[in-house]
């Protein structure tokens, strides 16, 4: 089956860049006939709303990706050059890495020249968070956002995925309803041109009236009346489901479903809990509950003050060495800089608490409407499965009252009002099941929709 989408794939491609094909386009009718299967693997891979989300998750990587960088070796050389009273000029090299524990060590090597000759110059400093900022949980805040950043973007690229899917499923069901309609309209006018024939020749003998002729020709026209909006449904569907595959309008698409009955059988309380498990609505909220709680945290530490342990060390060394003065400076301070109040880091720790307390109740929210919908969902079904049963029924008395009603027409028993009325009970009950099934096909599609089982996630 891989192997089948990756074909269709590159001869579509084909199709739609070949110059070639472009210049000869207006001729040619593109032909492609493909399995459901097919159809929502093309519609997952060429949706342009799926090409904008998968933007997103990209842009995603790569804030991640910056944010990592912080904890990289940063090289930042220097030069210095130009005419001052010092005569002072050089170069040299700053090295700097920060660790999560929220250490910062530079290193800048150099060498310069002064009104005292050349000399190399090293300075070293280590900076370390004592309160506010020490800890691998505060400093790593910048690459946890980003992951969640890209967790609900992947997230929200899989519920577009399920959402296009959907509609890929729905839309070629509903043009396999219209296109099977139109059959039976087709045949229904054949049968009911043939009564105007019948109706015609018995006239001319005496043995029906004009009222029998115009019964079956007004038959046969709101036919054709219903049979050209059938066609028209069938248009406009079939280019929807061209839109989602984003195909040409110009292609002739031919998406073959299956009609068979799958029956669902998951109990209630089953169903329940694997949307509890499955569901992107409950994942969402629980990544945003423990975003949330993070960022709680973090807004709690940020409450205290500010203060670092620092180490420097500076060493200059003169190249001429008659130059008696080789100065090398080292210390060790603490360094504060704070709001004694933190008024405003307070008040952001106290709304980060409602945040989460809003979230939990959310989630306990969502989890009951869940709980709806899969119920819901699963008396659809029901409904649904007794519908096919009723039409079925139907469809058998159909069939019954017009073998009675030819029965009568041909021994000359009864004028063909019964026997058109019979038939079109018949094609009203055909349409009918039709219609039944395809609901209850798309009501199984909608149920996995709910669970979250439409389609495989992958966090990739």
């Amino acid at each position: 089956m891989k192997l089948q989408i990756i074909y269709l794939l590159f001869i579509l491609s084909f199709i739609l860049i070949n110059p070639l094909y472009a210049e000869e386009s207006d001729q040619k009718i593109t032909k492609i006939s493909i399995s459901l299967t097919e159809a929502i693997a093309l519609a997952l891979n060429r949706n342009t709303v799926i090409k904008g989300n998968d933007y997103t998750v990209q842009g995603a990587v790569l804030i991640k990706n910056s944010a990592e960088s912080e904890f990289d070796l940063n090289i930042a050389p220097e030069l210095n050059a130009g005419l001052n009273s010092y005569d002072y000029s050089g170069l040299g090299v700053g090295l700097s890495k920060k660790f999560l524990t929220g250490t910062l060590v530079t290193v800048t090597p150099g060498f310069y020249r002064d009104m005292f000759g050349y000399n190399t110059v090293i300075n070293t400093s280590i900076s370390q968070p004592l309160l506010r900022g020490f800890g691998v949980f505060y400093n790593s805040d910048k690459i946890d956002s980003s992951d969640y950043s890209l967790k609900a973007a992947k997230l929200q690229m899989f519920q577009k995925k399920t959402e296009i899917a959907l509609d890929t499923i729905k839309t070629a069901y509903n043009a396999a309803r219209y296109k099977e309609t139109i059959d039976h309209y087709k045949s229904f006018i054949n049968r009911l041109n043939g009564y105007i024939q019948t109706s015609k020749i018995k006239e001319e003998v005496g043995l029906a009236t004009p009222m029998d002729v115009y019964r079956a020709e007004i038959g046969s026209k709101q036919v054709s009346s219903s049979l050209s909006e059938e066609k028209e449904l069938y248009e406009n569907t079939i280019n929807h489901l061209k839109t989602i595959l984003a195909l040409p309008l110009t292609t002739e698409l031919e998406v073959m479903t299956p009609m068979e009955i799958e029956p669902f059988i998951l109990t209630d309380q089953e169903a329940v809990n694997t949307a509890l498990i499955y569901s992107i609505a409950l994942k969402q909220n629980k990544i945003d509950i423990e975003e949330a709680k993070r960022k709680s945290e973090i807004a709690r530490q940020n409450i205290l003050p500010d203060l670092n342990l620092v180490l420097d060390f500076n060493k200059t060394q003169y190249i001429d060495s008659s130059i008696g003065t080789n100065p090398q400076y080292y210390g060790i301070m603490l360094k504060s800089s704070t709001d004694i109040f933190r008024k405003q880091e307070k008040t952001t720790y106290q709304l980060s608490i409602i945040k989460i307390n809003s979230l939990n109740l959310d989630l306990s929210t969502k989890k009951d409407e869940l709980i709806r919908q899969v119920l819901q969902q699963r008396y659809a079904l029901k409904k649904a499965q007794e519908l096919m049963i009723i039409k079925a029924e139907l469809i058998k008395y159909a069939k019954g009252k017009l073998a009675l009603a030819r029965l009568k027409f041909d021994h000359e028993m009864a004028d063909n009002f019964d026997l058109i009325t019979a038939e079109t009970e018949l094609n009203t009950a055909e349409d009918g099941l039709l219609e039944a099934r395809i609901n209850y096909i798309s009501a199984i599609y909608d149920m996995r929709a709910v669970l979250g089982t439409l389609i495989e996630y992958k966090d990739e």
